[in-house]
């Protein structure tokens, strides 16, 4: 017994341990906390200055907005169709939880814990402390939240040296009570708290409990009199008694704005107070507006992946709350270089919509759209097994911070330690809730935001006539052995030579594009292209001329393929200086995964995430090299699609400023027609076609089932390609035709010249399926199936789901054709809409 005592003793005092290095790690050279400047309040008239029971208006020719000054509740009235939105749902019993009054929840940061909640309703409403200024046909509400609100037993010196005492409090004390009879009074109450222990030299304050007497007691000291803070802090520390503790106190304004299509919600980001010891994690922004309760019905469409679809009545109540980041988990998380995660789509729109009563919104992110993440959930109650209150919610997250969490485990108990940056977002979160009239169908939603897309973005002639694009695969590395020596060498899947070759026994008609990917570099996991380096066994500078000029004779678009953004191997790159960097200063560098382990295999080659300062070279390293050999067609293959921020000391670059470099590099191959792989939305906006886009969603377990709404959205605004079909195995032939005929996705195939028996067990596994004289068949009869059903020559204009899993769903297109698909025995019916 005694022998695990200390066992679990030593253990105990090993976590400890690793949490402090952890601690110092994490402490060590990080930036000094620098406070935002201060934000002009001036023209803000708060609570109590409001006329009682002012409501706030705003109006144009479709909505009314109504703010109430007693609790800065809200409603939203569409004129057009009468229907009401409401900042929170009515209390239809008395189970309706008092917390789904919120409008906006503050979490800060915490080292041992997750972050803490800080209810705004209780907090700042509660109290009266918030303000509003009217302005531009725009209501601002100022949120002051937390704070000292009355004095405590610790605020005040427990023990007071008999000089100091009577010179700093009594002495100027008296002279004031010669003409304030109320602070002459109060001074006898302040000699008969405080007790003179002769021995020690001391006044001493006996104990309070009545907040009056507190409320005394501390205006006498620290209002009246000569004793300062300072003062307090020296003589309760000398004496060993507890300092006040400090209390968490934010403050930050919303502004509210009516458009032509509905509400604009902005967090005013320069209006954040918060101190360096609580610092802001993230807000969460009005969390239950426009909700339905136990009488609605309706639906939750983000899109994840293709975008997932939730009934708000398939009784799915009790699951985990949804959580996603847009555009997909921080590639900087120190966790994923070493373990895999769960695989999971992402959302690629900054975007979701609900449905209530067959009306709806969607609500769409214009700013911050990186720095966010979207909630969903159901908050229920009950009453002898009845549910009284079913209340299906969605809502975004704005984060201020980027963070990180390790677990120290022991036998006995784990530890949670948290990282965050000291810097923080400084940009304003904006949504606009733009409202639907008809909110039936989700086809309805998609149709409004394309159209919004189509108000706020340049989407002109950037669809094209190929319908078929054919990805080849270049150079990879190759381990060897001489005299029990082993060497790498880069060989051939495709030589640029027999690229054409291949194309020419495709029968399309003009309506075919081509990527050539691994020209260069090492081939398909190349090394940095800051400089552009040819293998003579795959393909020459000349080989390349000779390709592009090939391909043009033949009206067939010929796309190289670059990585801007990564680089295999530290070969031409300082890692200490080109590549991001993780919270514990770790480079960022990915490997595969072992299959078994599910552990990052350090066998494999590295991957590294290039900092923003080397990712823009490479992109003038693009611009020169396809101006210099007359390069129209550029795919970036590894930018647009996930991000990785850089977290180096003192040099932290985060996510929305990661874009805006995307934005100034991808605008200067702007004379160029892009194609980019599996593409954000602020890809997608400056491409000319998509490839790898998704057709599911994310199975959680409170979501029904895929619908094709990201590719209802792009369908006649942007040319977007399937993931190629025969890198996907688990489907057949027909279930990816079907597909491509469900979502409108052109179809992509990713083809290698020679066999590809011999990259089983490598590090190019997944490519054994790419052998083009497998494919050649299959891909003619494809081609020639969907290009019959002439769907690419007309657009989706609606999309049903038939059944309760979606394996029966319904497309119509614009041309008067509509398919109903079954996929559980791969049939399609065609009709004609009459």
């Amino acid at each position: 017994m005694k022998k695990r005592i200390i066992k679990l003793t030593i253990i105990s005092l090993l976590l400890i341990i690793g949490i402090i290095i952890l601690v110092v790690t994490i402490s060590k050279n990080k930036k000094s906390y620098v406070a935002r400047d201060p934000y002009d309040k001036s023209k803000f008239v708060m609570f109590e200055d409001t006329p009682k029971d002012k409501i706030f208006e705003l109006s144009n020719n479709r909505f009314e907005f109504r703010l109430n000054s007693a609790n800065t509740q809200f409603e939203v009235k569409d004129k057009t169709t009468n229907q009401q939105w409401l900042s929170s749902p009515e209390k239809l019993n008395e189970q309706t939880a008092t917390e789904l009054s919120e409008l906006f929840v503050v979490y800060y940061e915490r080292q041992l814990e997750t972050p803490k909640s800080v209810s705004v309703l209780d907090e700042s409403i509660k109290f009266n402390k918030y303000g509003f200024r009217f302005e531009n046909n725009s209501l601002d509400v100022l949120y002051e939240i937390g704070g000292k609100r009355e004095i405590s037993f610790t605020d005040l010196p427990r023990k007071v040296p008999v000089e100091k005492f009577e010179e700093l409090i009594l002495k100027p004390l008296e002279e004031l009570g010669k003409e304030d009879s109320d602070v002459r009074r109060n001074i006898s109450f302040l000699k008969s708290r405080f007790m003179l222990l002769k021995e020690e030299n001391v006044y001493f304050l006996r104990d309070i409990t009545a907040q009056d007497a507190l409320d005394i007691i501390y205006d006498l000291i620290f209002v009246k009199s000569d004793y300062t803070e300072d003062d307090y802090i020296e003589d309760n520390t000398k004496y060993g008694f507890p300092i006040h503790e400090d209390i968490p106190y934010f403050e930050f304004v919303v502004k509210y704005l009516l458009t032509d299509k509905g509400l604009k919600v902005q967090i005013i980001n320069d209006s954040i107070y918060e101190t360096e010891k609580f610092q802001i994690a993230y807000i969460d922004v009005l969390p239950y507006f426009g909700v339905g309760n136990i009488n609605d019905y309706g639906f939750t469409v983000i899109p994840d992946g293709s975008g997932i679809f939730i009934d708000h009545e398939n009784g799915r109540y009790n699951t985990t709350t949804y959580e996603k980041r847009i555009y997909g988990t921080d590639l900087s998380v120190e966790s994923g270089l070493m373990v895999q995660p769960e695989e999971q789509e992402v959302i690629k729109l900054p975007m979701y919509a609900y449905s209530k009563n067959d009306y709806g919104f969607i609500n769409v992110v214009e700013s911050s759209d990186s720095m966010t993440s979207i909630r969903a959930a159901f908050r229920t109650t009950t009453r002898n097994n009845v549910y009284t209150n079913k209340i299906p919610y969605v809502h975004y997250r704005y984060l201020i911070r980027e963070r990180d969490a390790f677990n120290f485990a022991s036998s006995s108990s784990t530890q949670r330690v948290s990282i965050w940056t000291s810097e923080y977002n400084k940009e304003d979160f904006m949504s606009e809730y733009i409202f639907v009239e008809d909110g039936k169908e989700y086809y309805n939603f998609a149709s409004e935001y394309q159209e919004y897309l189509k108000a706020n973005f340049n989407f002109k002639n950037k669809t094209n006539e190929d319908i078929l694009h054919l990805t080849f695969l270049g150079g990879y590395k190759e381990k060897k052995y001489f005299l029990g020596f082993s060497y790498e060498t880069v060989n051939a899947l495709t030589k640029a030579s027999k690229i054409m070759e291949i194309a020419d026994k495709i029968n399309s008609n003009n309506d075919l594009s081509i990527s050539y990917q691994g020209w260069s570099n090492d081939g398909i996991k190349a090394t940095s292209m800051k400089n552009i380096s040819f293998n003579n066994k795959v393909a020459s500078k000349k080989q390349i001329k000779n390709l592009l000029k090939d391909a043009n004779s033949k009206n067939i678009d010929l796309y190289l393929e670059f990585n801007a953004n990564t680089a295999y191997t530290d070969k031409k790159i300082s890692v200490n200086k080109d590549v991001n960097k993780t919270l514990l200063q770790n480079t960022v560098a990915y490997n595969k995964y072992n299959l078994a382990t599910t552990l990052a295999d350090r066998s494999t080659m590295n991957k590294y995430y290039l900092n923003t300062n080397y990712s823009t070279k490479v992109y003038d390293q693009i611009l020169k090299f396809s101006n210099k050999n007359e390069l129209s067609n550029i795919v970036i293959s590894d930018d647009g699609s996930r991000l990785s921020s850089n977290f180096t000391n003192k040099k932290v670059i985060f996510r929305n400023e990661l874009i805006d470099t995307f934005d100034t590099n991808i605008n200067k191959l702007d004379s160029k027609n892009i194609a980019l792989r599996d593409s954000n939305f602020y890809g997608i906006i400056k491409a000319n076609k998509i490839l790898d886009v998704k057709t599911i969603g994310t199975r959680h377990r409170m979501v029904d089932y895929s619908i094709p709404f990201m590719q209802l959205v792009l369908n006649g605004l942007v040319d977007y390609y399937s993931a190629s079909i025969n890198l996907d195995t688990s489907k057949s032939i027909k279930w990816h035709q079907l597909k491509a005929i469900e979502t409108g996705s052109k179809m992509q195939f990713t083809l290698s010249y020679e066999d590809t028996v011999n990259l089983i067990n490598t590090e190019y596994s997944n490519y054994y399926s790419t052998f083009y004289n497998n494919w050649i068949e299959t891909i003619n009869s494809t081609y020639n199936y969907l290009k019959n059903t002439g769907i690419y020559e007309s657009r989706i204009v609606g999309h049903k789901v038939l059944n309760a899993d979606a394996t029966i769903v319904e497309v119509e297109y614009e041309n008067g054709s509509k398919y109903v698909i079954n996929y559980l025995n791969e049939t399609v019916i065609e009709s004609e809409v009459k």
